[in-house]
C-alpha cells in the first residue's frame, strides 16, 4: 500500500498542476495504493471472484458480462493485466470520496482553486473493436461538458505504463457531432 497522493506527487515530478488543469487516474492504481489486490488460485476462483464482486452477472464464456456499481463492464472490473500471474486488482473502494479527498489535498498543495480528478477504468464494448475508457469518479467539476480533442499529457512509469494523465486548456462545448464517438465525459467548474 502507497500513499495515493504520494505516487501522483513522485509522479508528476517537475510538472507542477496548474489552474483548471483535469487529473485523470486509472483505477487500477488507486486500487493498488488500497490494497486492492487478491490471489486467485484458478479460473474457478476467478470466476467465483466475478460473482462475488459484480452486482448483476449477465453470462458468457470468455468474456463475462457484469454490472458493477451501475456500469456494463466484462468481469465486474477486475484485471488481471499487468499484475504478477495469480493476481487480480479489484476496482477501488469508495472512488467518489477517493477523487474528492485527493482533489482536496492536490489544491491545498498546489495552492489551487479550479483542479479535476476523474478515476477511470479501460471499457470495452460488445460487438465493438478498441478500448475506451468508463469515469468511475470525479471531483472538482460538474459532469456537463464535452471536453474530448483536447490534449492529454501522460505521464511514463517505466515499461509502457501510464497510469495517470492530466488535460489541460479544455475549451468547453456541449455539442456532440454526428458521427463521431460518444461524450467521454462533460466538464463544468
Amino acid at each position: 500500500r502507497d500513499n495515493l497522493q504520494k505516487v501522483i506527487q513522485d509522479g508528476l515530478k517537475t510538472q507542477l498542476l496548474r489552474e483548471e488543469d483535469i487529473l485523470v487516474i486509472t483505477s487500477k492504481v488507486v486500487a493498488v495504493t488500497q490494497g486492492r489486490i487478491v490471489k486467485i488460485a484458478d479460473e474457478e476462483a476467478f470466476k467465483t471472484l466475478v460473482d462475488t464482486e459484480a452486482e448483476q452477472t449477465l453470462g458468457g464464456k470468455e468474456v463475462i458480462l457484469t454490472v458493477k456499481d451501475g456500469i456494463f463492464i466484462p468481469w465486474a472490473g477486475i484485471d488481471r493485466s499487468n499484475i504478477k500471474k495469480g493476481y487480480a486488482v479489484l476496482w477501488p473502494k469508495n472512488p467518489y470520496n477517493v477523487a474528492e479527498n485527493l482533489q482536496k489535498a492536490l489544491r491545498k498543495t498546489y495552492k489551487l482553486q479550479k483542479l479535476g480528478v476523474l478515476i477511470i477504468d479501460s471499457w470495452c464494448a460488445p460487438l465493438r473493436k478498441g478500448v475506451t475508457a468508463v469515469a468511475l469518479s470525479y471531483a472538482g467539476f460538474k459532469g456537463i461538458n464535452d471536453v474530448r480533442g483536447h490534449k492529454v499529457h501522460w505521464f511514463d512509469f517505466g515499461e509502457g505504463e501510464k497510469p495517470f494523465a492530466f488535460f489541460r486548456g479544455a475549451h468547453m462545448t456541449a455539442n456532440r457531432i454526428a458521427g463521431t464517438e460518444p461524450e467521454f465525459f462533460n466538464l463544468r467548474w
